[in-house]
């Protein structure tokens, strides 16, 4: 029989552990989120990567479709993609002749774009972004050669903007010809809004509804 002193022993441990529970519930909840963050790192680079290698070599690769199939953990569906799905207003990405097509978000994926809060209708808030523009690298002798967007002398703008109504964010073929010390490259972006499950770890993240904006941008020379 189990003296008062062992009862009020075994009494202080059950009350120990339930004000802990919830701390280590947290705790493990929190070490959860931020692996499942760290997870989405690869696929994001990979998209990025994947896309940015297709357009480089080729004027008329669909960049859009090679991004949005790199990876289970972003499936290939409305849902993931938003606008910059297959039918979407964004999607196409295939040829800088065609007025139709916007090559991914014309907010370049940033946190602050309505590109997150604007879905498909009949669709929730997207979570993966792509965006595609051309810009300009120095090759003179003088440049770090850092892969960075540049404006050399007698060259043109660093960059195009991300695409709008009517303005190709993909460069033609024909600006691979630019003259030293201008280089037309092709600039991928590609973003995933992830949002955690624990509030206590979301309260960390700035982005629009504590979401973390895990984002990767990959510069190419074009070889078309």
């Amino acid at each position: 029989m189990a003296t008062p002193r062992r009862r009020r022993q075994r009494g202080q441990a059950i009350v120990e552990l339930s004000l802990a529970a919830p701390f280590l519930v947290m705790l493990a909840l929190g070490a959860s989120d931020m692996g499942r963050a760290y997870f989405y790192r690869l696929p994001v680079a990979t998209a990025a990567s994947a896309g940015a290698r297709a357009g480089a070599v080729s004027s008329t690769a669909d960049i859009g479709s090679v991004i949005r199939s790199q990876s289970s953990a972003m499936p290939n569906t409305a849902a993931t993609w938003g606008n910059t799905y297959t039918g979407g207003t964004m999607a196409g990405c295939t040829n800088a002749a065609l007025s139709s097509q916007a090559c991914g978000d014309s907010g370049g994926c940033v946190s602050t774009s309505s590109f997150w809060t604007s879905p498909p209708s009949g669709q929730p808030n997207p979570v993966a972004c792509f965006a595609v523009r051309s810009c300009t690298l120095d090759t003179s002798s003088g440049s770090a050669h850092n892969g960075q967007c540049t404006k050399p002398t007698g060259c043109a703008a660093a960059t195009s903007g991300w695409s709008t109504s009517g303005t190709q964010a993909r460069p033609s073929g024909g600006s691979a010809l630019l003259s030293p010390p201008c280089l037309a490259a092709l600039q991928v972006t590609v973003a995933y809004r992830f949002t955690a499950i624990t509030p206590l770890i979301g309260n960390f993240f700035s982005g629009p509804g504590h979401a973390l904006f895990i984002t990767s941008t990959v510069t190419v020379v074009e070889q078309y």
